[in-house]
């Protein structure tokens, strides 16, 4: 795992910080925002494609055996989600 990623799982901010949000755009280590960009989500402080976004960043795929930073793949296209073993593997590894 990058070490940039470890050290966020330390700080008890949800690891998905360390990379940008393709959703929002908050840099990496920024919480996330609405669409007006005037205020910090609170509820749930991740967006989902963040999170995404992260284990495809960190993680080898058990289903699909793809590298870190390659999507998943079905039939050998790539699959805009990961595969529920990547996110599980993610989780572990933090």
């Amino acid at each position: 795992m990058p070490d940039g990623i470890r050290a966020m799982s330390r700080t008890g901010q949800h690891p998905a910080r360390a990379v940008t949000c393709p959703h929002c755009g908050a840099h990496d280590r920024a919480p996330c925002t609405t669409p007006s960009r005037r205020h910090q989500l609170t509820e749930n402080p991740v967006h989902h494609a963040r999170i995404s976004a992260w284990v495809i960043a960190t993680a080898v795929c058990p289903a699909c055996q793809v590298a870190p930073g390659t999507p998943c793949r079905v039939g050998g296209r790539a699959i805009p989600e990961p595969h529920p073993q990547r996110v599980q593997e993610a989780e572990v590894t933090t």
